[in-house]
């Protein structure tokens, strides 16, 4: 399994960005390891924040338990950030600190696409609100109307719309300063 995401890891990276992240990972959890008792650290975290980038770029990766369920490799990727979660809140402070030096190079290297997805879905939220304010309430209300003569996209729904230099919404037929032909 670990041949597979390093594989996969340093294909999607080349060698040396696969190599950096787990050196990364290696010289942080290392480092904790020397403020700890021997064998309270090991690499079960570094090379659990190996499958959480395989996880995070290959999501649909499909992966047969026991050689018969198939599983995408993100939901296995979800089961081990909750299994890295309790951890951090519930486990004593060797495996708290060792969890966040293995996950280092992690954040370190998919925090700003993180950052960028959470911002995104924000816009997309505030988007979707401000299309809901704008959408049509009821028959009566339109989006356009001729300041000229008052015909809309529903009376009329072969005109076109435009907005003058004045700031006044008019049908092509009575924007003012312009000379349209009928494509009719």
């Amino acid at each position: 399994m670990t041949w597979l995401i390093g594989e996969g890891l340093e294909h999607e990276w080349g060698a040396f960005r696969f190599n950096l992240y787990y050196l990364i990972g290696m010289l942080t959890t290392t480092v904790i390891a020397f403020f700890l008792e021997p064998g309270e650290v090991d690499n079960t975290y570094l090379n659990t924040s190996l499958f959480l980038a395989f996880a995070t770029i290959y999501p649909d990766f499909v992966i047969y338990l026991f050689f018969i369920i198939p599983v995408k490799v993100k939901w296995l990727g979800i089961l081990s950030g909750l299994f890295l979660a309790a951890t951090v809140l519930f486990g004593p402070l060797p495996s708290k600190l060792a969890v966040a030096a293995s996950l280092a190079n992690y954040f370190l290297f998919f925090g700003p696409s993180i950052k960028q997805q959470i911002i995104l879905r924000r816009q997309v939220e505030r988007n979707r609100e401000r299309f809901r304010a704008l959408q049509i309430k009821s028959p009566d209300e339109t989006f356009h109307r001729c300041a000229t003569c008052g015909r809309t996209e529903v009376s009329h729904s072969d005109l076109a719309f435009r907005v003058s230099d004045d700031g006044r919404e008019y049908c092509v037929e009575h924007l003012p300063g312009r000379k349209y032909r009928s494509l009719h």
